[in-house]
Protein backbone atom coordinates (compact mmCIF):
# COMPACT_ATOMS: atom_id res chain seq x y z
CA UNK A 1 0.00 0.00 0.00
CA UNK A 2 1.26 3.61 -0.77
CA UNK A 3 1.53 5.99 2.10
CA UNK A 4 3.10 8.71 0.43
CA UNK A 5 5.94 10.11 -1.86
CA UNK A 6 9.15 11.13 -1.64
CA UNK A 7 10.92 13.89 -3.46
CA UNK A 8 12.91 17.10 -4.35
CA UNK A 9 10.65 20.16 -3.89
CA UNK A 10 10.71 24.04 -3.93
CA UNK A 11 9.16 25.66 -1.69
CA UNK A 12 8.63 29.07 -1.84
CA UNK A 13 12.52 29.57 -3.11
CA UNK A 14 13.10 27.05 -1.03
CA UNK A 15 14.77 24.35 -2.48
CA UNK A 16 13.60 20.72 -0.15
CA UNK A 17 15.32 17.33 -0.03
CA UNK A 18 13.07 14.31 0.48
CA UNK A 19 10.22 16.15 0.77
CA UNK A 20 7.10 13.85 1.75
CA UNK A 21 4.05 14.76 -0.02
CA UNK A 22 0.92 12.36 1.13
CA UNK A 23 -2.80 12.55 0.10
CA UNK A 24 -4.93 13.68 3.20
CA UNK A 25 -8.56 13.50 1.89
CA UNK A 26 -10.50 11.79 -1.53
CA UNK A 27 -13.64 12.55 -2.38
CA UNK A 28 -14.86 10.17 -4.16
CA UNK A 29 -17.72 10.46 -7.27
CA UNK A 30 -18.71 8.12 -9.78
CA UNK A 31 -16.55 8.85 -12.45
CA UNK A 32 -13.89 11.11 -11.04
CA UNK A 33 -12.19 11.69 -7.72
CA UNK A 34 -11.01 14.76 -6.09
CA UNK A 35 -8.02 14.63 -3.87
CA UNK A 36 -5.96 17.31 -1.57
CA UNK A 37 -2.13 15.91 -1.51
CA UNK A 38 -0.01 17.58 1.73
CA UNK A 39 3.73 18.75 1.74
CA UNK A 40 5.70 17.92 4.38
CA UNK A 41 9.23 18.74 5.11
CA UNK A 42 10.06 15.07 5.17
CA UNK A 43 8.60 11.86 6.18
CA UNK A 44 9.49 12.28 9.94
CA UNK A 45 7.83 15.63 10.06
CA UNK A 46 4.23 14.03 9.09
CA UNK A 47 4.99 10.98 11.34
CA UNK A 48 5.69 13.49 14.42
CA UNK A 49 2.17 15.33 13.59
CA UNK A 50 4.29 18.69 12.58
CA UNK A 51 1.81 20.94 10.24
CA UNK A 52 2.32 20.76 6.46
CA UNK A 53 3.92 23.28 4.00
CA UNK A 54 1.41 23.45 1.73
CA UNK A 55 -1.43 22.26 0.34
CA UNK A 56 -2.53 21.14 -3.04
CA UNK A 57 -6.00 21.37 -3.72
CA UNK A 58 -8.11 20.08 -6.12
CA UNK A 59 -6.44 17.22 -7.72
CA UNK A 60 -8.80 15.59 -9.63
CA UNK A 61 -8.56 12.72 -11.24
CA UNK A 62 -10.84 10.33 -13.55
CA UNK A 63 -11.25 7.22 -11.73
CA UNK A 64 -10.56 3.51 -13.10
CA UNK A 65 -12.89 0.88 -11.90
CA UNK A 66 -11.80 -3.05 -11.42
CA UNK A 67 -9.94 -5.12 -9.78
CA UNK A 68 -6.69 -4.63 -10.41
CA UNK A 69 -6.34 -0.67 -10.34
CA UNK A 70 -6.33 -0.28 -6.74
CA UNK A 71 -8.52 2.25 -4.26
CA UNK A 72 -9.20 5.73 -5.13
CA UNK A 73 -6.31 6.76 -3.07
CA UNK A 74 -4.02 4.77 -4.85
CA UNK A 75 -5.06 6.05 -7.94
CA UNK A 76 -4.63 9.51 -6.58
CA UNK A 77 -0.86 8.56 -6.29
CA UNK A 78 -0.43 7.45 -9.29
CA UNK A 79 -2.11 10.06 -11.17
CA UNK A 80 0.04 12.66 -8.40
CA UNK A 81 3.17 11.14 -10.25
CA UNK A 82 1.90 12.32 -13.56
CA UNK A 83 2.19 15.86 -12.81
CA UNK A 84 5.03 17.53 -13.81
CA UNK A 85 6.16 18.03 -9.96
CA UNK A 86 6.00 14.70 -8.73
CA UNK A 87 7.21 12.76 -11.54
CA UNK A 88 10.75 11.96 -10.31
CA UNK A 89 9.37 11.16 -6.97
CA UNK A 90 9.57 8.14 -4.98
CA UNK A 91 6.60 5.84 -3.49
CA UNK A 92 6.61 4.98 0.09
CA UNK A 93 4.78 2.09 0.44
CA UNK A 94 3.82 0.39 4.09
Amino acid sequence: MIIGLIGNYNFKGIPLTNAFARIDTVESYDTHATASVNIYVNKEAFETNQGYLEQIYPVKFEKQIGDTVGDDRTQGYRFVKTMTQFQSWEEVTA
